[in-house]
């Protein structure tokens, strides 16, 4: 979901690339994730819309996500603005219901706008439903425009900083004092 909501009926379609930061496993430093998503704002404080999950799909499977941001509090001054969402995200390889996963996730954006560009910060909360689990994940990141059309955005990312990654597939390369693993995002928006 976008980290501020867009204007009343404004459309943007935005890409993204980039993944866990991964070092010593992958030869080129970044597990490569690719989204493409289209956003719509329902009105001045509330966007809807959803992506696919491009990467997914090279292994059969098929993912999206789907939700809305909301403005909690407009940036006044010094204050941000507060941008509340919620998503679900769900894969499927379409063998059997059970094999499908639907993952919550709610998050909530602290903005800034200064001289055009948009710093911001948040967290994501994502739940999954085949075990209770709470994975909690911080955000950075700045918003760029390039033009009155296009924006360009780079975030990083600690994905489960709440969860052990001493061992596992990526054996927590990236993972800060044992937790979670670092991300990193590129994502290009286009107004429409």
């Amino acid at each position: 979901m976008p980290v501020r909501v867009l204007d009343d009926g404004e459309s943007r379609l935005v890409a993204s690339l980039g993944g866990p930061i991964s070092t010593s496993v992958v030869p080129t430093g970044l597990t490569p994730y690719a989204t493409l998503g289209l956003y719509h704002g329902l009105d001045s404080t509330t966007t809807i819309g959803g992506s696919i999950h491009a990467t997914m799909l090279a292994f059969g499977v098929a993912g999206v996500d789907v939700g809305m941001a909301h403005r909690v509090l407009r940036q006044e001054g010094a204050r941000p603005e507060l941008t509340a969402s919620i998503q679900a995200l769900v894969f499927t390889d379409f063998h059997t219901f059970g094999s499908s996963r639907i993952w919550p996730n709610a998050s909530l954006s602290a903005s800034w706008e200064i001289a055009g560009w948009l710093p911001y910060a948040g967290c994501h909360l994502t739940t999954q439903h085949t075990r209770f689990d709470v994975f909690v994940s911080p955000y950075v990141g700045v918003s760029v425009p390039l033009s009155a059309r296009w924006t360009v955005q780079l975030e990083t990312i600690w994905q489960a900083a709440n969860k052990d990654s001493r061992s596992g597939i990526f054996e927590g390369t990236t993972s800060l004092a044992g937790s979670g693993s670092l991300g990193a995002f590129l994502a290009g928006s286009m107004r429409l």
